[in-house]
């Protein structure tokens, strides 16, 4: 059972946007609950089979991570040589102040209740292994990592 399910964290993506196509991106939702939508676009990514490889935080069931500052993501390992890694995360508790780990850019409004950031890699392998980001609040959060193939 999901012992946090007012929390969610879902991706979706739409390969061969035109350009900024994704800033016409619709949400709709009913009742009272505090939605937020985090919208990103990419170039250069690749036009058909793009996504290389998937995995969360907690090995895709609903439970939450333990409470700490770091942000970490399984290792995901990458079948094509050039990738766009993508992680995500979904901070439970405070909007903390939040940094990319080294390596990766930070995409996210800062502070924020959602992190995304990014790294681009150049070879086959197991990525990326560890920590993230960082934020200034110890709380719970749920992550997903996603590999993409890049043109």
């Amino acid at each position: 059972a999901d012992p946090s399910p007012w929390i969610v964290l879902k991706g979706w993506y739409k390969l061969n946007c035109a350009g900024n196509e994704f800033a016409d991106v619709t949400a709709t939702w009913t009742g009272s609950t505090a939605w937020r939508l985090l919208a990103v676009s990419y170039s250069g990514i690749a036009t058909s089979s793009a996504l290389d490889a998937v995995i969360s935080n907690t090995a895709g069931n609903n439970n939450e991570t333990a409470a700490t500052t770091d942000r970490t993501t399984l290792d995901l390992t990458t079948t094509n040589a050039s990738d766009l890694i993508v992680t995500m995360w979904r901070n439970g508790g405070t909007a903390p102040s939040q940094a990319a780990a080294s390596g990766w850019t930070l995409r996210s409004p800062n502070p924020s209740v959602f992190g995304l950031a990014d790294k681009l890699v150049s070879a086959t392998g197991s990525y990326p292994g560890g920590t993230v980001g960082t934020t200034d609040a110890s709380n719970y959060y749920w992550g997903v990592t996603s590999a993409w193939k890049r043109l």
